[in-house]
C-alpha cells in the first residue's frame, strides 16, 4: 500500500525552512547585541563584588590584629601570629580578592612617607648605603 503525499504540502513546508532560519538567525543576533551591551554592567558588577570581599576580609584582619593587641600587648610580627598557635585569633588566612595574592602585614618602615618614591627591597639596600657612605666623613691622605 502506497501513500500518497501532497506536493502542496511538501512544497509549503520546504518553503518555510527558509524562514525559520531567518528568524532564528536573527534571534541570535538580537541576543548577541544584548549580551554585548549588558556586558560592561556585569563586568562593573563583577568588580563591586570582588571590593566588597575586600571590604570584609580587611575587616577580618583588623578584628584579629586587635584582639591579638589586647591580648598580648603588641602588634603580630606576621600573620603567623594570627592564625597559628594556642589561640587563633584569624579563623584563615584569606587571599586578596582582586589580585588572588595574599596578603601581607605592613610595619611603618615599610610605608613609604608621602612623597618619597617606593622602593623595593633591594633598591632600599642600595640607597641605605649610599647614604651611610656620604654621611661618613671622610679622611684626606
Amino acid at each position: 500500500m502506497k501513500v500518497r503525499t501532497n506536493r502542496r504540502l511538501r512544497r509549503s513546508v520546504s518553503g518555510e525552512r527558509g524562514y525559520i532560519l531567518l528568524a532564528l538567525l536573527f534571534v541570535v543576533a538580537l541576543m548577541v547585541i544584548v549580551a554585548g551591551a549588558m556586558l560592561p554592567t556585569l563586568a562593573m558588577q563583577i568588580r563591586r563584588d570582588r571590593e566588597d570581599e575586600l571590604i570584609h576580609r580587611e575587616m577580618q584582619y583588623r578584628r584579629a590584629i586587635r584582639r591579638f593587641i589586647k591580648q598580648t600587648g603588641r602588634y603580630p610580627m606576621n600573620l603567623e601570629d594570627l592564625d597559628k598557635g594556642q589561640v587563633r585569633y584569624l579563623r584563615k588566612r584569606y587571599k586578596d580578592p582582586i589580585t588572588g595574592k595574599d596578603f601581607k602585614l605592613l610595619h611603618m618602615l615599610d610605608i613609604p612617607q608621602s612623597g618619597a618614591p617606593i622602593l623595593n627591597p633591594q633598591q632600599r639596600k642600595m640607597a641605605e648605603v649610599s647614604a651611610s657612605t656620604k654621611s661618613a666623613p671622610r679622611l684626606n691622605a
